[in-house]
């Protein structure tokens, strides 16, 4: 990421600040190539996953995607539908916790719940 962000011209302490500063300046040639560029790897991943597990949702996670807001999911969803047949929509998640443990303990537990109640039922059903 940084080896990228150099290559347009963009220096920072993080990832998270390269990507603010391209997007405070959208628009200019530099930072528009730069947040195109990721937008593309990004998209990259996104097809192969999407092409596997054909989720309903794509959502962009993390202190990069959280960076990046709306002009990069524009960007990302631009060049996915580029890149894919597939029309899957992409958001930017608003949460800034981890999201995807959150959302793995979320189906775990959901999971359990299910195995509970079935486990429930046939244990009550009449021999």
């Amino acid at each position: 990421m940084a080896a990228l962000a150099a290559t347009y011209g963009f220096r920072g302490a993080t990832a998270e600040e390269m990507i603010t500063e391209a997007v405070a300046r959208a628009g200019d040639r530099e930072a528009d190539a730069f947040l195109s560029a990721l937008a593309d790897r990004i998209a990259v991943v996104l097809a192969v996953v999407a092409a596997l597990v054909d989720p309903p949702l794509v959502v962009l996670a993390g202190e990069l995607a959280q960076a990046g807001g709306q002009v990069l999911r524009d960007l990302v969803t631009e060049a996915f539908h580029r890149n894919t047949p597939l029309r899957t929509p992409v958001e930017v998640t608003s949460l800034t916790d981890d999201a995807v443990l959150l959302g793995a303990m979320d189906a775990g537990l959901r999971s359990v719940r299910e195995s509970l109640i079935d486990s429930l039922r046939y244990a009550l059903t009449p021999a």
